[in-house]
C-alpha cells in the first residue's frame, strides 16, 4: 500500500471516532502528501530529461561550426551549435542546395559544415564556346 492509500485508510478510521479536529488534521496531511508526491513525480521527470541531455552531451563533438554525433557506426550527423549551446536542444541540421552548407530548422542559422567542399566543374561536351565550362 502506498502513502496516500494509508492516509486515506487512516482518515476512514478516524472519521468513525467522531473527532472532527483529528479528521481535519489527517485531511491536511493527505493534501500535503499528494502535493509532495506530485512534486516528486515532476522532479523525477526533470531528472530523466537531464540524464538524457548529459548522454547526448558526452557524444557531441564540435567540428566545422557545428556539433557532430555518431550513433552506433552510422554516418556522423551534424547538429546546430546555437540551439545546443543556448537551450541544450539537439536539432539536426538540414542540408541546403549546396552540400557544403546546412540550415537549422529551428533557429534558421546556416552553417558551412564542409569547408573542404569544392564546387564541381561542369563541362559541356563538344562545345567551342567560351561558356562551355563554368
Amino acid at each position: 500500500m502506498g502513502l496516500l492509500e494509508n492516509i486515506k485508510g487512516g482518515i476512514e478510521v478516524i472519521q468513525k471516532s467522531d473527532n472532527l479536529d483529528l479528521v481535519k488534521q489527517m485531511m491536511a496531511i493527505q493534501t500535503d502528501a499528494w502535493t509532495m508526491s506530485e512534486e516528486n513525480r515532476v522532479l523525477k521527470e526533470e531528472n530523466n530529461i537531464l540524464k538524457e541531455k548529459l548522454k547526448i552531451k558526452e557524444k557531441l563533438i564540435y567540428k566545422d561550426n557545428s556539433y557532430w554525433m555518431e550513433e552506433k557506426g552510422n554516418v556522423p550527423e551534424p547538429y546546430c551549435s546555437r540551439c545546443w549551446d543556448k537551450n541544450q536542444n539537439a536539432v539536426h541540421l538540414h542540408l541546403c542546395g549546396n552540400p557544403a552548407f546546412a540550415t537549422c530548422p529551428s533557429c534558421k542559422v546556416q552553417v558551412q559544415i564542409d569547408p573542404d567542399y569544392k564546387e564541381p566543374k561542369i563541362t559541356i561536351p563538344n562545345s567551342k564556346s567560351k561558356w562551355s565550362s563554368y
